[in-house]
């Protein structure tokens, strides 16, 4: 029998959060002061993690991730959004970000099968979360050599969060393969991926925003998978 649901409740506070975080971005850029923005985000990751250690300790992937639509659907959809943008970087680019492109779109592809595999139940080959989590280390280069250049951090910190939450998130979402996954650090990077995705996005354009986008639904299948473990039987929510 299906029990009460505060994983949906989480899960829209952090989308309000990060709908508040994306306009206050947007209205930052437009010229108004940070301060909002900072207190914000300050409050999103306490939120996070709050959230994140409330949640019963769980390290095998058959009491995490159950079958869940939610998860495939979530997890398939940014897929194709990182595919996609990986496919704007590879044919509209030159040089090492012709590499990062391919690697976006070989990632997308492997995270779709995961995302799948997880859907009904089955545990996912870990190779294809390593391929993920080397597209986010290398992006997270590629972009790297680009921020050194502007010294005002405030112009690129919440991109950097982002990256860094969706690759952390990603590599703990494949120590479940060997069931010895950390359920609480797994949704703390999840929901704090959703955050920084969304005010990220308030800045980016054309393929990399459809990769911020891509990694930002990744996260909700992850978040969604790591809140609900305990709220349903074995049959998951299908």
């Amino acid at each position: 029998m299906k029990q009460r649901r505060p994983a949906r409740f989480f899960l829209i506070m952090i989308a309000i959060l990060a709908a508040a975080g994306f306009f206050l971005r947007r209205s930052e850029r437009a010229g108004a002061g940070a301060g909002w923005l900072i207190g914000a985000s300050v409050a999103a990751g306490l939120a996070c993690l709050f959230v994140s250690v409330t949640r019963k300790p769980c390290g095998a992937f058959a009491e995490l991730f159950l079958p869940s639509k939610i998860d495939g659907a979530a997890g398939v959809a940014g897929s194709v959004l990182l595919a996609a943008g990986g496919f704007l970087l590879l044919v509209g680019s030159a040089g090492f970000a012709r590499l990062v492109g391919a690697l976006a779109i070989l990632a997308g592809a492997c995270l779709a099968l995961a995302s799948l595999t997880r859907a009904r139940g089955r545990m996912p080959k870990v190779g294809l979360y390593v391929v993920a989590v080397l597209f986010y280390v290398v992006k997270l280069f590629y972009d790297f050599r680009h921020w050194t250049v502007d010294p005002a951090v405030l112009d690129y910190c919440f991109w950097l969060f982002a990256a860094i939450c969706f690759m952390l998130a990603t590599f703990h979402a494949a120590q479940f393969c060997f069931d010895l996954g950390k359920r609480r650090v797994l949704t703390f990077f999840a929901l704090t991926g959703i955050y920084f995705g969304a005010v990220s996005l308030a800045d980016l354009q054309g393929g990399e925003a459809l990769l911020c986008g891509g990694s930002t639904l990744w996260m909700l299948a992850c978040a969604w998978q790591a809140l609900r473990a305990d709220e349903y039987g074995k049959d998951g929510d299908e």
